[in-house]
């Protein structure tokens, strides 16, 4: 009689010790996760727990603004301050989230439109608006009017570069045995020129003065500085004395500014008014977006006013912030451009030192070193999405932002999608830093949270479901605060470090990929863990939606633990760890058994 034989089961064993990041997508591969909260791939190839980040006090009550980083160091807004380097400076700002750009030694705060000389908070600190004006009127010139100075007299003298007024004689023929550096003014001319002597050389050379308003009265308190560009309207109703030259309407640079006079650069006039109206203002475009490039402020504007169309792309003078209306044909100029595309702008960036802005289908990119040599470079592509300006950041060489197609890439010529493994399409607003060469985000879609990007290997992993809505790079450590927060958080840890993290990360199906009588018998879990950290796992089985627990481990110890799981036989499963505290989970075996043929 023959026995029948007996073969012998087979064993195999595979092991992933490679884990990526969160991938939404139907089918992904062994390491890679189909959810996740609080992973990070800071110490690939393992799958771990994010550091612990930090909290951080700032200065003053109530909830912040605003976020930027200057010398290394947080700025922060709240209320109508700016809290800059441990300095706190009442700007009187308005409610709302603002935008804070540093240009020099001046800081702006936008949509506010005020601005705050860095240089002067050891002191007195300077600040100041874009839009300010001083109107300057004589004494009966619109009496019931009170939002104006009033002043007697106003006395337009040609000066020198000290302000001091210049004395000169006036003629139709060249004066006799004039001294050296005397002035004429030469009536021979139409028009009139003031000349001066130059001994050396026996010739009266031409020379442009400077001019001198001064009036009498109180003290004009303008609130301009030396050296800014305004627009001085000047509209002149009787004249006291003087006949030489007039003054004209137009954008001046303040070259002195007094108590009671400042000095312009302008044609000669030698003139007494007592009746007039001076008005100087600050004629900055409004932007909707605005960043600094090149020590210039670039913005743009798109709107329609009184009819017509505005889609413009603006930048100041070259070292003015002032300047916006100054084309006098140097490099130094004020710039403006229209562009043909569609729609609103979304945002707007430095990149590789030149300025960026965006719409939704578009991205202008300006070149150029000076405004006779800058041009505007357009890409039809995935540009910034609405609501998500505050996404925009430069990491390594390509600049991050949200887009109507989810999170892309610019490279300086065309964008790519990089967040095809958190799904298609839009990803809701959003706001975004860079934090050590990486890329976080946070998104307000169908599945919200902060996100990471690792763009040297590509993968993504989700942290929590903070709220964020400023990111800043300020030294070696990246700062974020949320809706309604009192206080910065650090991803890095500086400051407070927050309590254990909870974590968790999920599979998607695990199958053998063969039809047979293949089963798994058993998963081992190899992991290192701090002490008081606790992991426990769970088994989905064939699809059904109910995580059936398979173990816990709790540390007392820094130390490697294994895990042995036993599995019930299934044509597919999910894995899915949780926990608390910090852990790395080095790798994942699992045990794979041949049936006999009735299985």
């Amino acid at each position: 009689m023959k026995l029948p034989v007996q073969r012998a089961l087979t064993r195999a064993r595979k092991t992933v010790a490679v884990f990526g990041g969160i991938d939404r997508r139907p089918v992904i591969r062994e390491g890679e996760w189909r959810d996740m909260k609080n992973m990070t791939g800071e110490r690939f190839p393992t799958a771990s727990v994010r550091r612990k980040r930090g909290k951080v006090a700032v200065p003053g009550t109530g909830a912040l603004t605003g976020l930027s980083s200057y010398s290394g160091a947080p700025v922060t807004t709240r209320g109508s301050s700016v809290t800059v380097g441990g300095v706190t400076v009442d700007m009187g700002l308005t409610s709302g989230l603002k935008d804070i750009v540093i240009s020099g030694a001046f800081l702006f705060v936008f949509p506010d439109r005020k601005y705050l000389n860095l240089a002067t908070l050891s002191g007195t600190p300077e600040t100041g608006s874009l839009d300010g004006e001083t109107v300057i009127m004589s004494e009966e010139t619109e009496p019931e009017r009170t939002d104006v100075r009033r002043e007697t007299l106003l006395y337009a003298s040609p000066c020198d570069e000290t302000g001091a007024v210049m004395t000169f004689s006036r003629s139709v023929s060249t004066p006799q045995d004039p001294e050296n550096g005397a002035y004429w003014y030469d009536l021979g001319t139409k028009p009139g020129a003031l000349k001066q002597y130059r001994a050396d050389t026996a010739t009266w050379a031409l020379c442009e003065p400077l001019v001198k308003l001064s009036f009498t009265g109180d003290p004009l308190g303008l609130p301009f500085a030396a050296g800014e560009t305004v627009f001085v309207d000047f509209n002149v109703t009787r004249t006291q004395g003087g006949t030489d030259g007039s003054l004209k309407s137009g954008y001046y640079r303040l070259e002195k500014v007094g108590e009671s006079c400042f000095v312009i650069k302008a044609p000669f006039v030698n003139r007494l008014y007592d009746g007039f109206t001076v008005t100087l203002s600050r004629r900055i475009p409004q932007m909707d977006f605005v960043t600094e490039a090149g020590n210039r402020l670039w913005g743009c504007r798109h709107s329609t006013e009184n009819g017509v169309t505005v889609n413009e792309i603006y930048a100041s003078a070259l070292g003015d912030f002032t300047a916006w209306n100054t084309f006098e044909g140097i490099s130094t100029d004020s710039y403006a451009a229209s562009v043909g595309t569609d729609g609103p702008f979304t945002g707007a960036a430095t990149f590789r030192g030149q300025p960026v802005f965006f719409k939704e289908r578009a991205i202008h990119r300006v070149m150029g070193a000076s405004p006779s040599t800058f041009r505007v470079v357009t890409a039809a592509a995935p540009g910034a999405a609405r609501f998500s300006h505050a996404s925009i950041a430069a990491v390594g060489s390509y600049l991050y932002y949200n887009s109507p197609d989810g999170v892309a890439r610019y490279s300086g010529s065309s964008a790519e999608i990089v967040s095809r493994p958190l799904g298609e399409g839009f990803l809701g607003d959003a706001a975004g830093g860079e934090a050590a060469d990486k890329y976080i985000v946070r998104l307000s879609g169908a599945n919200p949270g902060i996100y990471v990007f690792d763009p040297a290997r590509k993968t993504w992993h989700r942290e929590d479901g903070a709220s964020a809505v400023r990111f800043c790079r300020a030294g070696k450590e990246t700062y974020f605060f949320g809706e309604g927060d009192e206080y910065l958080t650090s991803v890095g840890g500086t400051g407070t470090a927050e309590p254990a993290v909870p974590w968790s990360c999920e599979t998607g199906e695990l199958s053998l990929g063969t039809v047979g009588r293949k089963f798994v018998s058993r998963l081992t879990v190899r992991m290192k863990m701090e002490p008081l950290a606790r992991a426990s796992f769970f088994i989905e089985y064939d699809g059904v939606p109910e995580w059936v627990p398979a173990g816990t481990v709790s540390a007392t110890r820094i130390g490697s633990f294994s895990l042995p799981i036993r599995l019930r036989r299934c044509d597919t499963f999910r894995l899915r760890a949780e926990g608390e505290g910090d852990c790395m989970i080095y790798s994942v075996t699992r045990t794979e058994k041949e049936g006999s043929e009735r299985d």
